[in-house]
């Protein structure tokens, strides 16, 4: 019975107590990259990929708990045939992989603190990595905004509902919607008078109308329909 409960009790607390771990670290990690922006910064984020990347471990929690318990039962017959034929257990290997997951997981998250970009009134400050040197993209070097909306449901659901600014360089930066009237003129107001391309291939049917309605305003599309087609 005791058995049982433990096979119960054990994956469970392993996926809450490493996700609840992992979701605690990701806070004090966006909180360090708002420390990072200055205070007028509209939106503040971790690059895409580190964020992926950083995300990685959920993945592993959740497969330790679903299969560690039965992993490590087999383990411990193993080691028990292996030591009553005085051959080499698996035991310290195992311990030194779960070693090097916790610190490689450490490092990604701290990785993922230095990566972040922040979207001000005067500029983008932008550093891809720790080991990489934080850059300064002016807003002259925005060439295209892109408007990106659309909510598909199902089993294969996404949504979509932001700005993204493409520097000349490809480099690209998203603004989330959340607001979408103070993001709207952030940009507009950010970018002024500068010459941009602004492509609204994106806004699909399913954008709520609100959106719609925001994403095309004539603040933002100032140039003729055709010119962001």
């Amino acid at each position: 019975m005791r058995e049982k409960a433990l096979d119960f009790i054990v994956p469970f607390a392993t996926v809450l107590v490493g996700i609840g771990t992992i979701f605690c670290t990701m806070f004090f990690v966006r909180a360090f990259q708002r420390d990072l922006c200055p205070g007028d910064t509209l939106m503040y984020r971790g690059t895409p990929d580190a964020n992926a990347v950083s995300s990685l471990p959920v993945f592993f929690v959740i497969m330790a708990g679903i299969y560690g318990r039965r992993v490590m039962k087999r383990l411990a017959a193993a080691n028990a045939a292996a030591a009553a034929a005085h051959v080499l257990t698996f035991e310290p290997a195992f311990k030194w992989i779960g070693v090097a997951m916790i610190v490689g997981w450490g490092l990604l998250q701290f990785n993922a603190a230095f990566s972040y970009y922040c979207v001000t009134p005067e500029n983008i400050a932008y550093r891809a990595n720790y080991f990489s040197r934080p850059t300064v993209y002016e807003w002259s070097a925005i060439d295209t905004v892109r408007a990106q909306c659309w909510h598909k449901t199902g089993r294969y659901g996404s949504d979509a509902d932001e700005l993204m600014l493409v520097a000349a360089d490809g480099q690209k930066f998203e603004i989330g919607l959340d607001q979408i009237a103070n993001a709207v003129q952030f940009v507009t107001n950010a970018i002024g008078t500068r010459p941009y391309r602004y492509d609204v291939s994106l806004i699909q049917d399913t954008c709520p109308a609100n959106m719609r309605a925001a994403l095309l305003a004539p603040a933002l599309a100032r140039l003729p329909p055709s010119a962001g087609r």
